[in-house]
């Protein structure tokens, strides 16, 4: 009776009125749910027993009925049979519970669902490499909580239970620190991008530049035939910055590196790889990501890879060679012209003194016209080159190149400044007295000093040389703002002719080594000796240098600005400068020859001769 005015009320409510039939209906549909409907209880807990809150789904079959989210525990009011319920909850595996109950008699149901610890796998995460290009599958150390609250220390996963940490994403080639927070990188979206790590070496654009002038050179000198032992591709190269041998796999790899990606590149060539060549690849992605895994290739959509620097045919040879041999110091006295003092004869030689002529030249009334003690210029004989007078132009021209193998290449060099040249390149071109500082404020210049006239050390007293010797390290000082240590006397010459004198001259002067000559008649060192082992690049072979580099334990080379545009002509017993442009290439072949065979540039001050 409850019932029917129960559903009576209801229909009033409503504003309608429902027929006898259907008062009897529902009640017969109350009844049934009274009698054949049963609670179910379903508390959740974790592997430690601590509630967790939780998601349900109920399932008939694969049909859904129902999805919830509660508290620890959660009931249902079930028509007797069978039902699923899915459980879900943050940082646990879901889990899948069966619900039967065919007893009208059994009103409720109880199940306790202990849940497991969710593991993420780190292929989850859409991780590349540095540049985007390569999707990778690392490894992860983990340091933090898990869900349990639980302090979790451990390395080297490919999954890892489901929390907070602190973490490391890594690879053979790759890492990065980052921060998981539940089954997220922490701070990034859609993707992640690994740096270079242990396995690797980050590699500068300047160096990747280097690389690639560097090749490209050596391709074009081998095919003009001044690279005549060890033709082709080069076997290896030194990054100075890095201090470290790159092979020609990693040199090619490199150059597939910038080809592809061009500006905003991570560089970097993986340590130690052993690279094998493959024939053919279709694109610099594929030599990008085959490089990864220790391919290069001999050609690149059909054209070799030296096509890529220039119209050359070479094959790949040895792609893994990286020697480090003997130090070379490439060193140069940089002078205005080819000075000349008194042992030359004749009468053609130009005085280096201020004249209506020579506006830049010496003022020194007592001196001017003694080349015993002021170094005169050799004359020019059918001169071609007109960016300066002459001599300057001498000095300018070659200047220019050899302050090219340290902004071309990453070459170091030592130069030995004339502290009056200097002054006068500085007049007539401002901009390469900046361009010098700019790699001296790069580490890739060291300077040293080769007097302040040019002066004959032979005739002069202990006492003139350490005035000199003082007056130049101290303008060349402040000039680069750099320290001075090193000194080479013009011509080689000694103070008054004796070994002992120079040392201790060099000594009061504050120098701590000098390149000369090899002296045997020392009592002991004032100053280093880092004697010339006589390599002229611009007029030594191939197989000169490659006989010194197998039977000597360093080198130091040395020239002059004017030996790179000109060669000496002695005519009728006097002598010429004639222009020879060829030398420019002979020196610059010879340069990357050396550090093809494994020579190690280095700056004179670093050298130890032993």
């Amino acid at each position: 009776m409850k019932k029917r005015r129960l559903i009576r009320g209801i229909s009033k409510r409503i504003k309608f009125k429902l027929s006898k039939k259907t008062i009897w209906i529902l009640s017969l549909i109350v009844f049934v749910l009274l009698i054949f409907s049963f609670c179910a209880k379903i508390s959740v807990v974790n592997s430690l027993g601590e509630s967790v809150k939780a998601d349900f789904d109920v399932y008939i079959g694969n049909f859904q009925l129902s999805s919830s989210r509660t508290d620890e525990v959660s009931r249902f009011i079930f028509l007797i049979g069978k039902y699923s319920i899915k459980v879900s909850a943050e940082g646990y595996e879901d889990t899948v519970i069966t619900v039967r109950n065919f007893n009208p008699l059994q009103k409720v149901f109880n199940a306790k669902v202990e849940l497991d610890i969710d593991y993420i796998n780190v292929n989850s995460f859409e991780v590349f490499d540095p540049n985007g290009l390569v999707k990778l599958s690392p490894f992860v150390s983990i340091k933090g909580v898990n869900v349990l609250g639980e302090k979790i220390e451990l390395e080297g996963l490919k999954e890892f239970p489901y929390g907070n940490y602190n973490a490391t994403l890594y690879d053979a080639h790759f890492l990065k620190n980052i921060e998981i927070k539940g089954d997220k990188i922490y701070g990034e979206e859609d993707s992640l991008r690994l740096d270079p790590g242990k396995g690797t070496v980050r590699i500068s654009e300047d160096d990747v530049v280097y690389v690639e002038n560097f090749v490209k050179d050596y391709l074009e000198y081998s095919s003009l035939d001044y690279i005549n032992i060890s033709k082709g591709f080069p076997q290896q190269f030194y990054l100075y910055n890095s201090d470290m041998v790159i092979s020609l796999g990693d040199m090619v790899f490199l150059i597939c590196e910038k080809r592809l990606f061009d500006e905003n590149a991570v560089y970097f060539v993986p340590l130690d790889k052993k690279y094998s060549v493959v024939e053919n690849v279709f694109s610099f992605e594929e030599c990008y990501a085959n490089g990864l895994l220790g391919y290069v290739p001999s050609a690149i959509d059909g054209s070799k890879v030296s096509s890529i620097l220039g119209d050359y045919n070479y094959e790949l040879n040895d792609v893994n060679s990286k020697q480090r041999k003997l130090p070379i110091s490439f060193s140069f006295d940089i002078e205005s012209g080819r000075y000349v003092h008194a042992d030359n004869k004749g009468t053609l030689s130009i005085s280096s003194c201020k004249n209506d002529n020579f506006k830049l030249g010496l003022v020194d009334d007592l001196n001017c016209n003694n080349p015993d003690k002021v170094a005169w210029f050799t004359p020019v004989i059918e001169p071609k080159y007109d960016e300066f007078s002459y001599p300057w132009v001498s000095g300018l021209k070659g200047f220019e190149k050899i302050l090219d193998y340290s902004s071309y290449y990453g070459v170091p060099l030592t130069l030995f400044i004339v502290d009056r040249d200097l002054r006068a390149f500085e007049e007539l071109s401002p901009g390469i007295i900046k361009r010098t500082q700019e790699l001296v404020d790069n580490g890739m210049i060291e300077i040293a000093s080769h007097t302040s006239s040019h002066n004959n050390l032979e005739v002069l007293d202990e006492t003139s040389a350490i005035k000199i010797f003082k007056e130049s390290k101290e303008f060349l000082s402040k000039k680069f703002d750099t320290d001075v240590v090193g000194f080479r006397g013009p011509y080689l010459s000694l103070v008054s002719g004796n070994v002992l004198l120079h040392e201790k001259a060099l000594a009061e002067a504050s120098f701590s080594y000098y390149s000369q000559e090899y002296y045997e008649e020392k009592a002991f060192p004032y100053v280093y000796s880092k004697p010339l082992t006589y390599l002229l690049l611009t007029h030594s072979s191939p197989l000169e240098l490659v006989n010194q580099m197998e039977n000597r334990s360093y080198i130091v080379t040395i020239n002059h600005p004017w030996n790179y545009y000109y060669d000496v002509d002695l005519i009728e017993g006097e002598y010429y400068l004639r222009e020879k442009e060829e030398n420019v290439i002979k020196a610059n072949a010879m340069v990357l020859l050396s550090l093809s065979q494994g020579a190690i540039p280095i700056q004179l001050k670093d050298l130890e001769v032993k």
